[in-house]
């Protein structure tokens, strides 16, 4: 019969993974769609300074930008089931008093 302790990491491995997994889908699409992204990003400075120029000083800034603006919408886009499943996990240890002060957060 297993402890609960692993019950617990066991289940914490297997949202972590499925968190993992979210983030490498949503990573993946991002990555697809980084150029529009990346369009979307600089509107505000384009209109406001329409003459200037964008420039890389190392040969890797086109694509390490790319990566980061990929990484950090599948973060943000991933960031609502990371919380949910972070909310699943902690759930079945709280008390009521604790589930009902969280109901607010859950909005």
């Amino acid at each position: 019969m297993p402890s609960p302790f692993l019950e617990n990491i066991a289940e914490l491995r297997q949202r972590l993974i499925k968190s993992l997994l979210i983030f490498v889908i949503l990573f993946v699409l991002s990555l697809f769609f980084s150029q529009q992204l990346f369009t979307i990003i600089i509107a505000p400075f384009k209109s406001s300074f329409p003459t200037a120029l964008l420039i890389g000083t190392n040969p890797l800034d086109a694509f390490l930008v790319r990566l980061k603006i990929s990484l950090l919408s599948a973060f943000t886009l991933g960031l609502p089931f990371f919380l949910y499943e972070l909310y699943q996990f902690i759930l079945p240890g709280l008390r009521e008093q604790e589930k009902h002060s969280l109901y607010p957060l859950s909005l």
